[in-house]
C-alpha cells in the first residue's frame, strides 16, 4: 500500500490531468483523511512505537500473512526490540 500523502498527490494530479471530477477527488481526499484518522487512533491505542506501528500498520490487510497464519501485530512487537529476535547481532551496526 502506497503512503497517504502519495495517494493523495495521485488524486490531486488526476483532478489535474481532468481524469476525474471535483467531488470524486473530494470524496477520495475525506476517504484519506479518515484513514489517516483511523492509523493515529489505532496508532494512540496500540501502545507501539512508531516504528513498531509503522509495521502493523502496513501489513494489517496482508493477504499472505493472513493467510499463514502470521499477525502483524507479532512481527510489530518484534520490530520494538530486533535484538531479540538475533541477540547474537544485538548491538552490532
Amino acid at each position: 500500500m502506497r503512503p497517504i500523502a502519495e495517494r493523495a498527490d495521485r488524486i490531486l494530479q488526476e483532478l489535474e490531468q481532468r481524469n476525474i471530477t471535483g467531488l470524486a477527488a473530494m470524496d477520495y481526499i475525506a476517504a484519506l483523511a479518515k484513514e489517516r484518522e483511523d492509523a493515529l487512533k489505532a496508532a494512540e491505542d496500540s501502545g507501539l512505537s512508531a516504528r513498531a506501528f509503522g509495521v502493523c500498520w502496513s501489513l494489517k490487510d496482508d493477504e499472505a500473512l493472513a493467510r499463514a497464519g502470521i499477525s502483524g501485530v507479532e512481527l510489530a512487537k518484534e520490530a520494538r526490540n530486533p535484538g531479540r529476535a538475533f541477540p547474537e547481532r544485538a548491538g552490532q551496526r
